[in-house]
């Protein structure tokens, strides 16, 4: 976990950018519109605590998903997808 903040011509690159993805590799997506863009990214780390009550309903075909949406953006960051 961390916390972003973003500046104006980040937010505009998300809201112009043509994503893929609607899973949590959107993030991952956004994060290489703006690496192509020479945008600097920096993070935050802040503090995981463990849930204390519940279970997670997310499965494995939901990691399945993120982690094929992941190398989708990998391979499309260097295919020159998001610029550059």
């Amino acid at each position: 976990n961390s916390f972003r903040t973003y500046r104006r011509r980040a937010a505009e690159l998300v809201a112009t950018a043509d994503t893929r993805h609607d899973t949590p590799a959107f993030l991952l997506e956004m994060l290489a519109v703006w690496v192509a863009a020479g945008l600097r990214v920096d993070e935050l780390p802040t503090r995981y605590e463990e849930r204390r009550a519940g279970s997670s309903k997310v499965g494995w075909r939901d990691a399945a998903r993120g982690l094929a949406g992941a190398a989708d953006v990998v391979w499309g960051l260097r295919a020159g997808r998001y610029g550059r």
